[in-house]
């Protein structure tokens, strides 16, 4: 689909994608409303989905996750919006399932959801590239990315946490794995 608005009716959700490729450009996906089955208000994919220079906001997945989008997939999301979504997990994106979501060059902001305002990666991968996450509100825990797994490949922590001016900084390892406690120190 390109160049089209997608509004939903109050009680369900814009995109169910259940297998297969889709591709989505110069779409506005919003007023979508996962009432049923509580995952994904504007879109819910199980497939290999590519949206690109496209607007996902006012969504609502109820008591579930993913307001914009929930992610048992592949996403890729390029030059893209998502804003001002609401869910328990995920407001703007709930990744889920081992699932995948790469954002390249695109913003989630002003969403809300009890856990991971912005994004709630339950059980897959997150790749962020030039993109921002800011804006967001989580009620519980992560306003803006919730993390209950793995944290690999991260850029090493070593600015600004020096407890004393000359302290010598630890060389510290920077894959985590907080799976165990459930994403709990």
């Amino acid at each position: 689909l390109q160049n089209v608005a997608a509004t939903a009716s109050p009680t369900t959700r814009v995109f169910h994608i259940d297998s297969g490729t889709v591709n989505l450009s110069n779409l506005t996906v919003t007023g979508g409303n996962s009432a049923g089955d509580n995952l994904g208000g504007g879109i819910n994919n199980f497939g290999t989905l590519t949206i690109t220079n496209s607007i996902i906001s006012n969504n609502i997945s109820g008591n579930g996750g993913g307001g914009g989008i929930s992610n048992s997939g592949t996403l890729n999301l390029t030059n893209s919006t998502v804003s001002n979504n609401s869910a328990a997990a995920g407001g703007g994106i709930f990744n889920s399932n081992g699932g995948t979501t790469t954002l390249i060059n695109s913003t989630v902001s002003g969403s809300t959801a009890v856990q991971g305002g912005g994004i709630n990666n339950f059980s897959g991968t997150v790749n962020l590239i030039n993109s921002t996450v800011s804006g967001n509100r989580g009620s519980n825990q992560g306003g803006g990315i919730f993390n209950p797994g793995k944290i690999t490949d991260a850029p090493p922590m070593d600015a600004n946490l020096r407890y004393e001016i000359g302290a010598k900084t630890p060389e510290i390892q920077t894959v985590m794995d907080f799976s165990d406690a459930g994403g709990f120190l």
